[in-house]
């Protein structure tokens, strides 16, 4: 939802959970070539392991979504 309202900066920092950034940083690569993106990863959170699995499982279909729309 940021990339309408990002559209004119030349330099873009994404601080998110270290659980996102890979997929951050292959999405920036392709909404904002030529700009320069940094990207940082947040203190971990201390998730227990069933939330971890949810996270996990949740990031694994955001990439399956990312990849469709976005390759």
């Amino acid at each position: 939802f940021s990339a309408p309202l990002l559209h004119d900066a030349e330099q873009i920092i994404i601080v998110s959970d270290a659980f996102h950034l890979a997929r951050a940083s292959w999405l920036a690569k392709r909404y904002w070539q030529g700009k320069t993106v940094e990207l940082y990863a947040s203190g971990a959170c201390g998730d227990s392991t069933l939330n971890y699995l949810r996270k996990l499982s949740r990031a694994g279909l955001a990439w399956v979504k990312a990849v469709a729309l976005y390759s």
